[in-house]
């Protein structure tokens, strides 16, 4: 694990992590079951699917925090549409 020194606190920011926050929002999940037809199945699959997206993108931050310290999302061509 990384040190935490004043250089690193100074660097860091959580605005990084934004996108990640949408992912795992309610919104989405509340409106899915509000729909006619509604299925379970299709509530877990969705919240599967974000789970992983969110893994994918929490490992990628780290590594890449890691080699880079002042990285942003938008450095390597990601786009936040998770407001």
């Amino acid at each position: 694990m990384e040190e935490i020194t004043p250089e690193w606190l100074e660097n860091f920011s959580t605005s990084v992590y934004h996108p990640m926050e949408g992912l795992l929002a309610d919104e989405d999940f509340r409106f899915l079951s509000r729909q006619p037809g509604f299925d379970l199945s299709l509530y877990r699959k969705l919240r599967r699917e974000r789970l992983r997206i969110f893994r994918q993108y929490l490992n990628l931050s780290l590594r890449v925090r890691r080699t880079a310290p002042s990285w942003s999302p938008s450095s390597f061509g990601l786009k936040s549409d998770f407001q």
